[in-house]
């Protein structure tokens, strides 16, 4: 019994405990792709004064993903702050 109520910790029951654990492991520093390459499982949306270069490269700016569109986390966003081609800043806004 003990051990059933010690592990319940390590299950993930719905997907924001899986996209918060990925979120975590972009640092600061990381390339874009890297970042996108940690967070491929997740929806992609850009904000609005983001700059690509030729090859649709992230300069600068904010990408921000999703783990689902169901009502209870469909607006958890983790936004990443891009600046010279790396992150500058990771956050995490719930739902």
């Amino acid at each position: 019994f003990l051990a059933v109520l010690f592990s319940i910790r390590f299950v993930d029951w719905n997907s924001r405990k899986p996209f918060l654990k990925d979120l975590g492991r972009v640092s600061l520093g990381t390339p874009v792709a890297q970042a996108d390459e940690i967070m491929d499982d997740y929806m992609k949306g850009t904000g609005t004064l983001t700059q690509v270069d030729e090859q649709g490269r992230i300069i600068s700016g904010t990408i921000n993903y999703r783990h689902t569109t169901a009502g209870w986390g469909n607006s958890d966003y983790g936004i990443l702050t891009i600046a010279d081609g790396r992150v500058v800043d990771v956050d995490f806004l719930p739902d």
